[in-house]
């Protein structure tokens, strides 16, 4: 049991051949042959009593043959997002719980902006380009839009430096920065969405 962006997190990043969140793996075609011997390897153990691996542990098994095998796993830190594998109603109802209290405006909002960017992007963009992000997003914008219109911007900005003068050197600066900040916003209204 999980929440949506858990395993969207979790799950969908191109970055790494193989993924997992409790409850869940998943394996690029690169790491395929990894995850069919984890498969194999998990199939053939039992639990002392005879039986298959219970189902919901069978996921988190698998994860630890492939690491076992030598593949790299990738295991992102979820931050307030919740995913798990409940063993009784109980646990079960706590995990409803948890997921129910995830706010996922806030989610959203932090996973728009990327996890590894230069410092300038991060602490001086990206701590206000989200909300503009999300701004765009409840008006119907497009990323292609976007980016439209911080091609339009910097175009504006050349014409600016072309006029020779301290105030077009200026306010060139200034558009080319705004400029920057719509160009990061296109990728973090693609992600918000």
């Amino acid at each position: 049991m999980g929440h949506v962006h858990a395993l969207r997190l979790g799950l969908t990043d191109p970055r790494f051949a193989a993924s997992a969140v409790p409850g869940a793996v998943t394996a690029k075609p690169e790491a395929r042959a990894d995850l069919a011997r984890a498969l194999g390897a998990t199939a053939g153990s039992g639990n002392g009593g005879g039986s298959a691996l219970a189902v919901e542990a069978l996921a988190d098994h698998v994860a630890e043959a492939i690491e076992a095998g030598g593949r790299a796993l990738h295991r992102p830190d979820l931050g307030t997002l919740v995913a798990t594998v409940p063993s009784d109603p109980q646990a079960r109802n706590e995990a409803r719980q948890a997921v129910a209290a995830v706010d996922d405006e806030a989610v959203r909002l932090r996973t728009a902006v990327k996890s590894r960017d230069g410092f300038f992007t991060t602490y001086c963009i990206s701590p206000y380009s989200r909300y503009i992000a999300r701004w765009c997003a409840r008006r119907g914008l497009t990323p292609n839009q976007v980016t439209t219109a911080s091609l339009l911007v910097a175009v504006i900005a050349a014409g600016c430096a072309a006029t020779g003068t301290r105030a077009g050197f200026v306010a060139a600066g200034l558009l080319l920065l705004f400029s920057f900040v719509l160009d990061c916003t296109d990728g973090q209204l693609a992600r918000y969405s």
